[in-house]
């Protein structure tokens, strides 16, 4: 039997380790929106987000204002902040370059500034999201795709999925957010790590921790304002060149077509939403409940 004691003791570690965490804790990206701010900000350089990527430019470039809708949101590490709606729709297709037109693919994405050195994806970090479904619902038979961490050869170090999975060998649960492994050792190699059902009025928060040197991935997840627990113990999990981390949506074709990129079916009349709160990059390992300095 553990001492009255000894257990006074053990606690106090772990909660004087858990405070020297936060203490130590670097935001190294900080995508929460701050007071203040107007949706045309996010047309300029005004947010810590791109500007450029990753919105519809086919037929004709469409603004950020143009897409993105904004309310107050109560997130585990934004409690005052705005969450904000990534919408996709029937005419959110992206081109990159005149070759390059992604007919097959319906997509919308937020991502963070491009940084020197790409300083934002080396050693250890931690991502964060919360995340939220919204009336407009997704049609699950298809695979949508709201987080990735993507690497410039298109492979995935992470990501999230929903609806019915587009090339696993496996089944799967529509309604249900799945945190995925790496695809850059094939996509046979994927595997779920971890599952959570996606239902309205329930806020999901996520930390994902990568250390980038060690090839490892280490996850935590909590609802609403309860503190993250760790979900996924650390694991090896590939990495390779990173280009950027995406929240938004990603919609997969049904699979009809063998250029799915290019020549995949969409289904008319698409308007479908996810909404995100508390959005950073946390340079070390996770923090599971604010305040975080």
């Amino acid at each position: 039997m553990v001492s009255f004691s000894k257990f006074q003791t053990q606690f106090g570690l772990v909660v004087g380790a858990l405070l020297m965490a936060a203490a130590n804790a670097k935001i190294v990206w900080d995508g929460r929106l701050k007071p203040g701010f107007n949706a045309t900000d996010f047309d300029s350089n005004k947010t810590e987000y791109n500007p450029a990527y990753t919105r519809p430019n086919i037929p004709h470039v469409l603004k950020w204002s143009d897409i993105l809708e904004f309310s107050h949101a109560k997130c585990l590490f934004d409690p005052l902040g705005t969450s904000v709606e990534v919408i996709l729709k029937n005419h959110s297709v992206t081109a990159f370059g005149e070759k390059n037109i992604q007919y097959g693919f319906r997509r919308t994405e937020l991502l963070p500034k491009p940084m020197p050195n790409n300083t934002l994806y080396q050693g250890i970090k931690t991502f964060y999201w919360s995340m939220t479904p919204t009336k407009r619902l997704a049609n699950l038979t298809y695979d949508h795709v709201p987080v990735f961490l993507e690497t410039t050869t298109g492979t995935h170090i992470f990501d999230i999925h929903y609806g019915s999975p587009y090339n696993w060998n496996k089944t799967a649960d529509s309604a249900v957010l799945s945190l995925m492994s790496s695809s850059t050792a094939g996509y046979d190699k994927v595997q779920s790590l971890f599952s959570v059902p996606f239902t309205a009025g329930v806020i999901q928060n996520f930390a994902v921790t990568v250390n980038f040197d060690k090839a490892t991935l280490q996850a935590y997840h909590s609802t609403d304002d309860q503190a993250l627990k760790e979900v996924v113990k650390p694991i090896a999990n590939p990495v390779g060149v990173v280009e950027n981390i995406h929240y938004g949506l990603l919609r997969l074709p049904l699979a009809t077509a063998a250029d799915m990129v290019h020549n995949g079916y969409q289904e008319p009349n698409l308007e479908v939403s996810v909404k995100y709160c508390g959005l950073f990059i946390l340079d070390g390992p996770a923090v599971l409940q604010p305040p975080l300095a």
